[in-house]
């Protein structure tokens, strides 16, 4: 565990002040009980957040209880060395670690220029009885190579991390895994390398002695092949998660995979797949598991779109998936109109994918538009299952009220979300581009996010493009520019207003009464309005003009949701009373979780 300069000022402070508390209630008071009565599995568990080193250097000195504690055999040790000189760290080899070998759990050596010399002082065998977890930083392969041959000794390593500081070009794999997979109770392997750019050489032939490994969680967090990858985890079987940070193209590879049976595997990972659709195919048709989870990044490769041929491979190679997360990335400037890939992203509304629960998103920004395929998540409308903890209610009965939670979900719901203030602006000059995506994927849920310059009009234009919309949410009012509008555009907005089927709204901010108005324009069928943070509004006054064009304006409207910093009683005392003078309902709830303020009322028949 890494330590900071102001955690360990903390650290020594607490020693510090459990000593003087001592005194002080010792003085005063002898029958009081002070800190340091706390029962030992107390400090246990406060100092297993804590680097050992520290903990000695604070506590080692207070009284003979902590000398106890710390020397104890239930105490196990951490140790986190980084950046220490020779002697402090010799220091620390011969009077805490060495001694108390038998004790120590973890260690994480964080700085390549005290690993040789630690490694001198201190020989790793099978006396670290209780070692379970091995981080090292910035090691070279010759190095590693050597401190592999010691750990092979430990009857209880389970996790070993490695990050290995060596020139890309000269980097082999081959022996340093071979000597992992002999590690006898390992459970978990990391490595890490810092660059990405060339095919490193990974040589590790099975042999008809071939030793397997025990390793179930296997993470290489470099760039591979898949056919490298496919010759390293034919040596674990017991293999349950493999997590892969970046796999691409080989120019020696066959692209021709032998079969491989992991009957353990349920989740896999992939964070860049850099290959192509048909060998990533080739390689699944040939591994047999029981995946569950499967996460693919198929950045820029538009063959990873093809829905049909996800199901097609998901009913024959992965038949117990459950959770499927798919991403691809296009440039904007590539997307034309003439080979936009709608047609392709439609068919992810399929039976199949919503069978599954399995729901699309396409998010625009700046430069890309990213297609993304999930689980479904529980997203910011659905919070009407707060209603149901009865943390504060003022009630009067509703019979037959509005219940969100009871709607009847659309089963094609499809979010489009918008990342970038530029993408506003091009917006309009690009609806040629968007205009047959957003006409064969039937989006119902629109995202503004991070955006602070759209305007009216291209806000107008956006909903017009889009007329299945359900729900919208915008990070903020202030960035719709409130410009005027021409004679046409107005009545575009009018157009619009009435036609839209807007049902939910969220607002992150709102620090206007005239911004409340625009949304009441925009959106006069909303039954649901969230607002995350109200400031520098009357909250009085806000619940009041709100419910008041609720009867008017915006007749559908029965749920509210408002986040309203530092929200108390008296919170729902002011709400309750401008209800009952200033407005016409008398048939509502409502409730406070914390800081969110839902309100619910029966509509007029």
């Amino acid at each position: 565990m890494i330590q900071t300069k102001r955690q360990l000022n903390f650290i020594q402070a607490t020693g510090t002040n459990i000593k003087r508390l001592r005194v002080e209630l010792t003085e005063n008071d002898s029958s009081k009980a002070c800190l340091e009565h706390l029962a030992n599995e107390i400090f246990y568990e406060i100092f297993d957040y804590l680097d050992t080193c520290d903990v000695y250097k604070a506590f080692s000195t207070l009284n003979i209880r902590f000398q106890d504690l710390l020397f104890s055999s239930s105490y196990r040790l951490k140790l986190n060395l980084y950046s220490q000189s020779e002697s402090i760290l010799e220091n620390r080899c011969r009077h805490l670690l060495i001694p108390n070998r038998h004790r120590l759990l973890s260690l994480h050596i964080r700085n390549e220029s005290i690993i040789g010399h630690f490694f001198n002082l201190c020989t790793i065998d099978s006396s670290f009885t209780c070692l379970e977890s091995v981080v090292l930083q910035r090691v070279e392969i010759r190095q590693l190579l050597q401190i592999l041959f010691y750990l092979n000794s430990l009857p209880r390593l389970f996790s070993l991390t490695i990050a290995i500081d060596e020139d890309y070009y000269y980097c082999n794999l081959g022996d340093v895994y071979r000597l992992i997979f002999s590690l006898p109770t390992l459970k978990y392997n990391k490595i890490s390398l810092a660059t990405y750019t060339e095919e490193l050489s990974i040589d590790v032939p099975i042999t008809i002695n071939a030793k397997f490994s025990s390793i179930k969680y296997f993470n290489t967090d470099y760039s591979c092949t898949l056919g490298q990858l496919s010759s390293l985890i034919r040596y674990l079987p017991n293999l349950c998660h493999l997590r892969c940070e970046h796999v691409i193209e080989s120019e020696t590879d066959v692209k021709k995979y032998s079969p491989l049976k992991m009957s353990h595997l349920t989740k896999m990972s992939i964070g860049c797949l850099g290959t192509d659709f048909n060998d990533f195919e080739a390689f699944m048709k040939e591994l047999t598991s029981e995946l569950q989870v499967l996460r693919i990044n198929g950045s820029y490769y538009m063959g990873y779109l093809d829905a049909d041929r996800w199901e097609r491979l998901i009913k024959n190679r992965m038949p117990y998936l459950k959770i499927f997360y798919l991403q691809c990335d296009q440039c904007i400037d590539d997307i034309s109109s003439d080979d936009s890939p709608h047609e392709c992203i439609s068919k992810f509304s399929s039976s199949f994918w919503l069978a599954r629960k399995w729901y699309s998103e396409l998010k625009i920004d700046r430069t890309d538009v990213t297609f993304l395929v999930y689980p479904h998540k529980k997203e910011w409308f659905d919070l009407y299952e707060y209603m149901r903890h009865d943390t504060y209610s003022n009630q009067k009965s509703i019979d037959n009220h509005y219940s969100l939670s009871q709607q009847k979900k659309d089963c094609c719901s499809t979010l489009v979300t918008l990342e970038d203030c530029s993408i506003t602006r091009r917006f309009q000059f690009t609806a040629d581009i968007w205009k047959p995506i957003f006409d064969a994927i039937r989006f119902t849920h629109l995202n503004i996010s991070n955006s602070i310059n759209i305007s009216v009009k291209v806000l107008i234009e956006l909903l017009r493009l889009l007329p299945n919309l359900e729900s919208l949410k915008i990070s903020s009012l202030s960035m719709v520019q409130s410009k005027l509008l021409s004679i046409t555009d107005t009545k575009e907005h009018l157009s619009l207003s009435f036609s839209n089927k807007i049902t939910k709204v969220r607002i992150d901010k709102i620090t206007e009464k005239s911004q409340i108005q625009f949304i009441i324009n925009l959106c006069p069928r909303m039954k649901y309005f969230d607002v995350d943070c109200i400031l520098n509004i009357d909250l009085r006054m806000f619940i009041s003009f709100l419910l008041t064009n609720q009867i008017t304006r915006i007749p559908h409207l029965c749920f509210l949701c408002l986040n309203v910093p530092s929200a108390t009683e008296n919170t729902i005392q002011i709400i309750t009373r401008t209800i009952e003078l200033e407005t016409f309902i008398d048939n509502y709830t409502i409730q406070r979780v914390e800081n969110k303020i839902f309100l619910q009322w029966k509509l007029k028949e």
